[in-house]
């Protein structure tokens, strides 16, 4: 049985994501929100951040399996 997400304060099940620079912040962040009462549910780096971590190593020739 497959139950949906549902949202703490309002119980939809439907959320969306939004780019936002908080106040205050040098960074913006992602925002999983609901889309009806748009309660923040969870927040993501706006940049992959192990990504850009390994193409650094690449680019300084580091071996990042050892």
């Amino acid at each position: 049985m497959n139950n949906p997400s549902k949202c703490p304060k309002c119980e939809n099940s439907e959320f969306e994501v939004v780019n936002e620079k908080p106040a205050n912040s040098n960074y913006e962040l992602i925002f999983v929100r609901c889309n009806k009462c748009f309660t923040i549910v969870g927040v993501i780096d706006y940049y992959n951040v192990g990504a850009l971590i390994k193409q650094l190593a690449l680019k300084l020739k580091v071996n990042l399996d050892t």
